[in-house]
């Protein structure tokens, strides 16, 4: 399984310092989860943010990224809205 270059150095760094890596490239996603990394994507990011109250709500964000080309797919875009009480 091959990744680009940025996303194995990434995974490289995460690994070595012992961190979560944010990833959304599910083949970069599923080498990282192999190495037992601990991985989070933009929509995990996002939900976090509305915990922590730093954004007011998740949808018009999930709409921005689907709008400018980020695909996510409608299980995970439903799953979202359904965590984030929207």
């Amino acid at each position: 399984m091959m990744v680009d270059e940025g996303e194995a150095e990434a995974i490289a760094l995460a690994q070595e310092k012992g961190l979560r890596i944010i990833l959304d490239d599910r083949k970069a996603r599923a080498i990282a989860m192999r190495l037992s990394i601990p991985v989070t994507g933009t929509v995990g990011l996002l939900l976090k943010a509305k915990e922590a109250g730093i954004v007011s709500a998740v949808k018009p964000l999930l709409e921005a990224l689907d709008a400018s080309q980020f695909h996510i797919g409608r299980e995970i875009y439903s799953q979202a809205l359904r965590l984030a009480g929207e």
